[in-house]
């Protein structure tokens, strides 16, 4: 099974994919972790490759043109924007937070931030938009399996959901 997992900043995606993933035995791959590796890699902070991505594809193409790469896979789990669009055959997970959620457990967590007007909330707006020009596609809108709102919900909770969710594909996990 390829499960993709999407959705706003702060909603848990990334502790809950990596969660998922230990709990299945699934690889487990980040969108975000590769194009911050390209963004290093080109001298560049991740705002700075998303600016120069409004002008030229390939900061995004190359990104997915290794989920493309991964959806022959079997046992896998991609966390990204355009993950559930791209992942061939896979379940697709949204989990979207509050705001105020949202900014509370991005700070907690230690996230730094630069300009904390141009947080992970105003990023994600900023990649919904040059992604709907690359695309004609807005994320937020693509019909997912499970949507779960994680704002009053426990990490254990949310995973739960899930899990709970996958009994109907026949995977158990104990």
């Amino acid at each position: 099974m390829r499960i993709a997992i999407s959705g706003t900043p702060g909603s848990g995606k990334t502790t809950i994919a990596k969660l998922l993933a230990k709990k299945l035995g699934y690889k487990y791959y980040s969108i975000g972790a590769i194009r911050r590796k390209m963004a290093r890699q080109l001298g560049l902070t991740i705002e700075e490759l998303n600016e120069l991505g409004k002008r030229k594809e390939f900061t995004d193409k190359l990104a997915d043109e290794f989920i493309l790469k991964q959806s022959s896979n079997d046992n896998i789990i991609m966390e990204g924007r355009m993950a559930p669009l791209l992942l061939k055959k896979s379940l697709k997970i949204w989990l979207t937070t509050s705001e105020d959620i949202a900014r509370k457990r991005i700070f907690r967590d230690g996230l730094r931030i630069k300009d904390k007007n141009i947080e992970p909330l105003k990023r994600f707006e900023q990649d919904k938009e040059r992604l709907k020009e690359l695309y004609g596609v807005d994320i937020s809108e693509v019909k997912f399996d499970l949507s779960i709102d994680t704002s009053d919900l426990l990490i254990e909770e949310v995973l739960e959901k899930i899990l709970k969710y996958l009994k109907r594909y026949g995977i158990v996990v104990e």
